[in-house]
Formats: structure tokens, sequence, C-alpha cells
């Protein structure tokens, strides 16, 4: 796992010279001749834990001398918002079926535009020849290697920080038996 490391964090800001120079509690930088306050805007929905997690992260944030705003919207202005790609940061849940998972949508260059699926803007060509190669493949060994090479290079670039996965406890009748998915370990 990727160590949770504020003090990295504080050294990369400052080696990239985001310093508080007006030693308000946020870093600015000087841009183009124009001190730049470091804000990020965080996207929240109505939803309670939405806001948690944002708060969370305002914390956090903090404690590096970054200002976040939470920016609060409700449902249909909140889809709109994320798929016009008017964030900067937010906290989202997402759901699978059991059926084989297809990532074009979410993760290929080509859906990284307004209104597509990609709304992280994600763009990495390796990534897109993975996904393609997930497509169409028929060979199921050539498949699984190619997902597997796909979460390394979700792992390696973090396009977007996975927070958790909840877990879930299945009761299965001693009669059936019970198949295993590489894709999602513990469900079958």
């Amino acid at each position: 796992p990727i160590p949770y490391d504020p003090e990295k964090a504080v050294e990369i800001l400052n080696d990239e010279g985001w310093k508080d120079s007006n030693n308000n509690g946020t870093r600015d930088k000087n841009i183009d001749g124009k001190l730049v306050e470091l804000e990020i805007d965080y996207l929240a929905s109505q939803s309670p834990l939405g806001q948690k997690v944002g708060l969370l992260f305002q914390d956090a944030a903090k404690a590096a001398g970054i200002k976040v705003n939470m920016v609060i919207k409700e449902g249909r202005n909140l889809n709109q918002a994320v798929r016009m790609h008017e964030f900067e940061a937010s906290a989202s849940a997402t759901a699978l079926s059991l059926a084989p998972y297809d990532p074009y949508q979410r993760w290929h260059s080509d859906n990284a535009v307004i209104q597509k699926g990609n709304v992280f803007g994600y763009i990495n060509a390796k990534n897109d020849n993975l996904i393609e190669l997930i497509r169409s493949t028929e060979n199921e060994d050539e498949r699984m290697r190619a997902y597997a090479e796909f979460q390394e290079l979700m792992y390696e670039e973090q396009p977007v920080i996975f927070l958790y996965s909840p877990t879930q406890k299945f009761v299965l009748n001693k009669k059936f038996k019970e198949l295993f998915s590489e894709k999602r370990p513990g469900y079958f």
C-alpha cells in the first residue's frame, strides 16, 4: 500500500515552491506575477457520507497548508457537474456486477471528454491498449493477465484514490459448490 505520509506531502509542496508567504495558513505561490493560494474545490453530494469524506479531506489538507472549499450540490446538479468535469476533487461510489468487468467506459481515453463516462479525464495509451485487449481477446488467461496489468497501472498512476471496498458475508448451503471470481475476491 502507498503509505499515508503528510511529511512527504509537505516536502513535495515545499520543493515545488508552495509556501505560506503571507502567513494566512494557506500555501501560495507566485505564478505569472500573481500570488495564487493553494485551494481545491471539493464537490460533495448532500449525503452525509460524501460530506464526511470531504471533512476528513479538508482537515488533512489543512495540515499541509492547502485550503479545501466544500461545494455541496444535490442529485441532478451534482451529476451534471461531474459529467461536465466541473470539479477538482469529489467522492463517489461505484458498484460492479459479477459479470466480467469492461473498463472501457470509465477508463478509456475515448471517454475522457465532457459528457462521457471517464469523468476523471484519465488518459494513458498503455491503459487503452490493455482495455482493448480485455474487450477483444477470447483467451481467458490473456484476459486475466491484461486485467492484472490494468490494475497494476491503476495502482501506479493513481488517477483516483480508492478509499475502501466494503466486505460482505455470504451464507451458502453445502449442497452448492462455490465458484469464486478472480475479479472480485470473495464473490462467487
